[in-house]
């Protein structure tokens, strides 16, 4: 059973219990299976979605070449609870890092034997999420699983507010100018939550900085940021997106309708 979860049907397998040394070297058998062969087995596995065992990793630690560890660096080719996930979606499990991704991550044990350990280095298996990518591909992952007008459950919006509020305090670091340009691809993305737990686009949304003022609208009129979202870290990467405060876009508003009467002017469609 060993040797089939190490290579299933892409190389022969001896048919009785485990040869013996002596036996091997009588009938001039190889000790270990061609790597291309494990190799070829774990690609199946991916691409059937089924189960890649332990004893594959193990063996590809000590034999894969750098080729066949690039292909894998860029699929998804670690399996975790039923599930193949891209290394760079992958930590080396520590209850802070769990605690920050959730259940939008994998996690592996980092207490292993340091070959195999290292192989998943190379793969691209880490210790800690950079300062921002991380957050941001997170952010990215769930604008793209949400249609619009489609709910957020509750687990992801914790995830949004906890990495809205993580990027929001790396803007006020010394990287600041390095992450202000990488968010310039994402003023196009909605993953800003209203008052609805919808994502919204940036430019669609406000921040609610005069009650009063939105009283005159009615509730649903005006995408307004989600409450849990207010905290001054959230509000400044949002403002980074592009997001701007209610009385600002009203005095806009006013500013290019300068002909209406005041009563018309709190009946425009911001």
């Amino acid at each position: 059973p060993a040797s089939f979860d190490l290579v299933g049907r892409y190389a022969p397998i001896l048919a009785f219990r485990e040869p013996t040394v002596q036996l091997r070297e009588l009938l001039n058998m190889a000790f270990d299976p061609p790597v291309s062969a494990v190799f070829k087995h774990l690609l199946n596995c991916m691409d059937k979605r089924v189960e890649a065992k332990e004893i594959i990793y193990q063996f590809l630690a000590r034999h894969a070449p750098a080729e066949q560890i690039e292909m894998l660096r860029n699929r998804s080719s670690i399996w975790i609870k039923n599930y193949f996930w891209r290394p760079k979606q992958v930590f080396f499990y520590s209850k802070q890092i769990a605690d920050l991704f959730r259940h939008r991550r994998g996690y592996i044990d980092g207490n292993l034997p340091l070959d195999i350990r290292t192989f998943f280095g190379k793969l691209g298996i880490r210790e800690q999420p950079h300062p921002w990518d991380d957050s941001l591909l997170l952010l990215q992952e769930v604008a793209e699983d949400y249609q619009i007008e489609q709910t957020l459950n509750k687990d992801d919006l914790n995830l949004l507010a906890a990495h809205t509020e993580r990027l929001g305090l790396e803007l006020q670091g010394t990287n600041k100018k390095l992450l202000i340009e990488r968010l310039r691809e994402f003023t196009f993305v909605a993953l800003v939550p209203d008052q609805n737990h919808h994502l919204v686009h940036p430019s669609r949304i406000v921040i609610p900085d005069q009650p009063e003022l939105l009283k005159k609208f009615n509730a649903d009129q005006i995408p307004v940021i989600d409450e849990k979202f207010l905290t001054p870290a959230k509000l400044l990467f949002f403002q980074q997106l592009g997001v701007i405060e209610l009385s600002q876009a009203v005095k806009r508003e006013i500013a290019s309708n300068a002909n209406l009467r005041e009563d018309q002017r709190f009946e425009l469609d911001l």
